[in-house]
């Protein structure tokens, strides 16, 4: 029995009871604090993370030579800074020379010295993309975080940018095995796996060897 009068002898067991209530009241609320004050921190840790890492991204030598091959028809690219002659550090990238630079192997046996730099290029720009796409699937950012910074580059690549070269690039992915490119894009509700046979990125340059001429 439960007692507020300080003479019955239940008082004390029911004064005790409610200190017991009180102090659980307090804890609970202190946990609720300290997990809210927990829960901002790790936002704010996720956000700082996200924004350096981008950071990295976006400064990227490499990743910024990839982006301008993506958004520009043709463009002056420094493909090889380490040349002395610093006129020599560019190569003028076009739709055409892309394509034929993310040729498959299977298709083109043979790359000119700017073409393996742009190769090279797009290979470093995907890798840094299936490192996001491993830091999603650990749980340390989410696509949401992302977003902001990617959703431009998922658009050109996945749908905007002219069809034939939107479909070199997909082989290339597929290709040579970025599947964390592709699941990435998939989160993104981008579909970049080709839907097209491998022979049909041939350049009028390569359908000789594939039609069996020299």
């Amino acid at each position: 029995m439960f007692s507020l009068d300080p003479s019955s002898s239940d008082f004390l067991s029911t004064l005790e009871f409610f200190l017991r209530v009180i102090g659980g009241i307090g804890g609970l609320s202190l946990f609720i604090i300290g997990f809210g004050r927990y829960s901002k921190s790790q936002y704010w840790k996720m956000n700082e993370f996200v924004a350096n890492e981008m950071k990295e991204f976006n400064q990227d030598r490499m990743v910024k030579n990839a982006k301008l091959m993506l958004d520009w028809d043709k463009r002056n690219i420094e493909l090889f800074p380490e040349k002395e002659d610093y006129n020599e550090r560019f190569f003028m990238v076009d739709r055409e020379k892309l394509r034929s630079a993310l040729m498959s192997h299977r298709l083109k046996n043979v790359f000119k010295k700017e073409e393996v730099a742009i190769r090279d290029t797009f290979d470093h720009f995907f890798d840094h993309l299936e490192k996001f796409h491993h830091f999603i699937e650990a749980g340390l950012i989410t696509e949401k975080e992302l977003a902001p910074y990617l959703r431009y580059w998922m658009n050109v690549i996945g749908e905007t940018i002219e069809p034939r070269t939107k479909n070199v690039i997909h082989h290339y992915i597929n290709e040579y095995q970025f599947k964390g490119v592709q699941e990435l894009f998939m989160k993104f509700n981008k579909n970049v796996i080709p839907v097209t046979p491998l022979e049909s990125c041939a350049s009028s340059e390569a359908a000789d060897s594939i039609s069996g001429g020299v």
